[in-house]
């Protein structure tokens, strides 16, 4: 990688200020694609980082002293988001469409099946932001066939335009860069308890919607489009302070190279 070339050529050079310049610049480029791993900018350093709260305890818990603990930095723009929409764009979004089928079942099990039952699925707009094989499940076919279900490619501004981001797992996870992505596009988040073990700074009617279980997370969202429960505009603000100010790269580079 020609980044790496040129910062093995400066770590040469005893200019600090310059070097420092550099590598700050080289994270930058790195966290605008959102790439979870900084070990090739970090390697002369002789450290190893972990972006998970959780997973830097364990390593503690089990006496393994050469991790250290940094949350993942991510860029926020200054968004103006419009509601004024017939349909509410919901998006899923994952690289390939097999690294969600639990999330894709549950929406085509579970969601999908409430909302029409309670008839505002009409409402929606689902938008699947995966890459898909051309041999696929059967159950994914008939989630596809759907009227209000959108096949799209991922690209960085995907979620500009959406709505709502929905993450419905039923099993732990690790950081879930997603997200904090919505959350930097001002994107209100519907997700379950279990994305608490990598962001456990998540907190329901405050900076997203997050519920014990897919089941309850339906019902949530059926509250927030027939009862006008939750205020969308205070939660996605405050889901976009705490990325502005806890996952700042400006703050979080500094932190790197202190």
């Amino acid at each position: 990688m020609p980044s790496s070339k040129i910062e093995r050529n400066l770590l040469n050079n005893n200019n600090l200020v310059i070097l420092k310049f550099i590598r700050h610049y080289f994270l930058k480029l790195y966290y605008l694609r959102f790439n979870s791993s900084i070990k090739k900018i970090c390697r002369e350093l002789n450290r190893t980082y972990s972006f998970s709260k959780k997973e830097f305890l364990n390593y503690k818990k089990n006496q393994i002293n050469n991790i250290n603990y940094l949350k993942l930095p991510i860029i926020t723009k200054k968004i103006k988001k419009k509601h004024k929409k017939n349909k509410i764009k919901v998006a899923l979004t994952s690289f390939h469409y097999s690294m969600d089928l639990i999330g894709l079942r549950n929406l085509k099990e579970i969601i999908i099946p409430e909302l029409k039952k309670k008839k505002i699925f009409s409402f929606f707009e689902f938008y699947l932001f995966m890459n898909f094989d051309k041999k696929i499940p059967n159950f994914l076919k008939e989630l596809l066939n759907e009227e209000n279900v959108i096949k799209k490619s991922f690209l960085e501004n995907s979620l500009d335009n959406m709505d709502l981001l929905l993450y419905p797992s039923n099993y732990g996870v690790g950081v879930r860069t997603k997200i904090l992505h919505a959350f930097s596009k001002k994107c209100l988040v519907c997700t379950t308890y279990q994305s608490k073990n990598g962001i456990p700074e998540l907190k329901n009617n405050y900076n997203c919607i997050i519920t014990r279980d897919v089941k309850s997370l339906t019902n949530s969202i059926i509250d927030l489009v027939l009862n006008k429960k939750y205020n969308i505009d205070v939660i996605t603000k405050n889901a976009y302070s705490f990325i502005k100010t806890k996952h700042n790269y400006k703050s979080i580079s500094k932190k790197l190279l202190s």
